[in-house]
């Protein structure tokens, strides 16, 4: 996916444009899912703030924010297993 505003120099900071590759693979280590399922939420989520964001130098840390509360309340329905058998 090709993410538009990378390239609005309001974006993160211009002498450092976003690794989406980057961002995405430290969301599905630390949820220890697959970055894939990891990767359609965050396009997903960037997508719908790219189409709707009047700031968009706020798309990177807002995708992030979204993509985190997503998988915290996915681990919730989830059935915790005790730590000695994980």
């Amino acid at each position: 996916m090709r993410y538009a505003s990378d390239k609005d120099s309001s974006s993160a900071s211009p002498d450092k444009p976003v690794d989406h590759k980057r961002v995405i693979a430290f969301l599905a280590k630390k949820s220890t899912l697959p970055i894939d399922e990891v990767t359609r939420l965050y396009e997903h989520e960037w997508a719908g703030l790219e189409a709707t964001a009047r700031i968009k130098g706020f798309i990177p840390i807002l995708t992030i924010r979204r993509v985190c509360e997503l998988l915290r309340k996915s681990r919730i329905k989830a059935p915790e297993l005790p730590s000695r058998v994980r």
